[in-house]
């Protein structure tokens, strides 16, 4: 198992979005999973550039989006996009 010192090391790592699939399911046990908080204003509609900085983000780690956030990034394998044309976060 891990050392308390270690599991310490890795959830910190994991918290900054660094780290392996492996070391998350270590951590979190083989239930956790990747999650998706949006820090939209409301009202704010998301572009289609805002979608594809997400999506480049979370599958080639490029700069992360300010208006949102991904818990555990590292277990997104694979993504699947649906255009809906005007929705809003409301």
């Amino acid at each position: 198992g891990l050392g308390r010192g270690k599991l310490k090391k890795l959830t910190k790592r994991l918290e900054q979005n660094k780290g392996t699939a492996a070391e998350c399911y270590a951590v979190y046990g083989p239930e956790a999973k990747a999650t998706l908080e949006l820090k939209v204003a409301q009202g704010r509609r998301i572009r289609i550039r805002d979608v594809q900085v997400m999506l480049l983000w979370l599958l080639a780690s490029t700069g992360m989006p300010n208006w949102m956030g991904v818990r555990n990034k590292m277990l997104v394998e694979k993504v699947v996009v649906v255009f809906a044309s005007g929705l809003c976060v409301s």
